[in-house]
């Protein structure tokens, strides 16, 4: 999880944001809104469509990233999205959500920034 948290906040959270919405800096600047990635559609498709789409990428605008990570970095970034994205948000505020998932990554023994000592 700890992998893929790092390749998430590397790779993904321009377009899709700290919670995955589809809201972040990058994102909004498109015409097309990029995937909520905590949404019911998305909580519907396997985990092998979600690796298929970050290797291959998706409608023109969701750059490939087969290139640029290994495949089990790939499959960290699917299991992050699953294990703490897709987990129902309780929290009002984005410091409640980032306590939230620091409060997951404490109990799971894992390290939110291993690089940082964090």
């Amino acid at each position: 999880i700890r992998y893929g948290h790092a390749m998430f906040m590397t790779y993904c959270l321009p377009c899709h944001g700290p919670d995955g919405k589809g809201d972040g800096l990058v994102g909004q600047v498109f015409e097309l809104q990029p995937m909520d990635l905590t949404s019911d559609y998305v909580k519907g498709v396997s985990d092998g469509w979600i690796f298929g789409t970050i290797t291959f990428g998706s409608f023109g605008i969701m750059p490939r990233y087969g290139y640029d990570m290994r495949p089990w970095e790939r499959w960290d970034v699917v299991n992050y999205i699953r294990k703490v994205l897709e987990k129902p948000v309780t929290a009002k505020t984005t410091a409640e959500r980032a306590a939230e998932i620091k409060e997951y990554f404490a109990k799971e023994k894992l390290k939110l920034n291993p690089k940082a000592g964090e």
